[in-house]
């Protein structure tokens, strides 16, 4: 009886061993499953980004062009200091430079590498807007861009949310047991959510 036991050891132990790894698998691709709609969100976020983006290039342009023109055209004395950084470098070169280097990126506008590109051109965004308003009182509103923008960021409101519900779903799924076993082996990682209080 004894030796017709521990001849079946094997057996219980296979059996064993195939259920945690049909379980481990079924975990696996349970994760994709939310990974893959976490791409969705993203490249719906990403494609609303690089239109706010590409119109904040626009309307850099045009309040260049504006405080240019009074300048130039009207005479004015204005201090730009504010619209030059501490290595006299102009604000509105840097946020153009960000701007196009953002869009091109392989891997989207939203991802960890360009979280600090995108503070600058909003910061440097607000710059010029806050400028016009104080020193020639032109009223950013009123240009068509601007109301566009207004649109844009409401989009961005609808598909930044709905990102970031999935990411920390995604987050908290992968943080859990047996989850965060798998997400280590497999290598993937948790991400950040989008920040989406806007300055303007």
């Amino acid at each position: 009886m004894e030796k017709k036991g521990l001849s079946l050891m094997p057996f219980f132990v296979l059996i064993l061993f195939v259920g945690l790894g049909v379980s481990l698998m079924f975990v696996y691709y349970s994760i994709l499953d939310i990974q893959r709609e976490l791409e969705i969100a993203r490249v719906n976020l990403d494609e609303d980004l690089q239109e706010r983006y590409n119109l904040i290039s626009g309307l850099m342009v045009t309040m260049n062009n504006e405080i240019n023109f009074q300048i130039n055209q009207e005479g004015k004395i204005l201090d730009l200091s504010v619209l030059y950084d501490d290595k006299g470098k102009r604000i509105y070169d840097i946020v153009k430079g960000d701007i196009e280097d953002i869009v091109k990126n392989e891997k989207g506008v939203f991802n960890k590498e360009n979280i600090y590109k995108m503070e600058n051109i909003e910061g440097g965004f607000l710059l010029f807007t806050q400028f016009l308003k104080d020193n020639l009182n032109v009223d950013v509103e009123n240009f068509s861009d601007f109301k566009r923008l207004r649109e844009v960021d409401e989009k961005i409101a609808l598909s930044g949310g709905e990102y970031n519900e999935i990411a920390s779903n995604f987050n908290k799924k992968i943080s859990s047991f047996p989850n965060n076993l798998v997400a280590f082996f497999s290598g993937i990682k948790g991400v950040p959510l989008y920040n989406l209080n806007r300055g303007y």
